[in-house]
């Protein structure tokens, strides 16, 4: 007689925590297909990183460059942004260039680019035909370094384009 409520109990058990284990699945990661984990020797774990290779040539030398967002591995994580251009065979980083949705965006119209997103979107804005980056950095991690400020950048909406054979930041207007 004693079984019986034994085996009840069991059987409940069971099909409790087989539906608990079925629910915990891990968090959907936007455009997986570029995201990799890397280790960070300063944190002294993985990170997540977002590698987009050979999409775009923002130098108009022909070969596609790679523009990267890494984590500052948060729990609700920022990426900032860094740039590798093939003319110079080198990165360029943005340290202080922080958003959270590092996931390239098209737009139909730069009515689009108001508001806090979208905040990523790489095309040719000055109709060089070089593509440019926009980043949208409306955010309270983000900032605009002191020697970009003394050069007249202030605006959290930014246009990196290349000119002169180097990348520069440029405040974003719409044209």
């Amino acid at each position: 007689m004693r079984q019986i409520p034994l085996t009840l109990l069991l059987t409940l058990n069971y099909f409790v925590t087989s539906a608990q284990v079925d629910s915990l699945r891990f968090p959907t990661i936007l455009d997986e297909e570029y995201a990799v984990y890397q280790y960070d020797s300063i944190l002294l774990m993985n990170i997540l990183t977002y590698q987009y290779s050979d999409f775009w040539d923002m130098d108009n030398d022909g070969l596609k460059d790679s523009v990267e967002f890494i984590s500052n591995g948060g729990a609700h994580a920022y990426y900032h942004l860094r740039i590798w251009l093939s003319s110079k065979s080198k990165w360029t980083e943005f340290p202080t260039f922080y958003i959270d949705f590092p996931h390239p965006h098209e737009i139909e119209s730069l009515d689009e680019l108001n508001g806090s997103y979208p905040q990523f979107v790489v095309r040719d804005f000055d109709n060089d035909e070089v593509d440019e980056l926009y980043l949208n950095l409306d955010n309270p991690f983000a900032s605009i370094p002191q020697d970009l400020i003394e050069q007249g950048v202030t605006s959290k909406q930014i246009l990196i384009d290349y000119n002169n054979r180097e990348l520069i930041v440029l405040n974003f207007k719409k044209q």
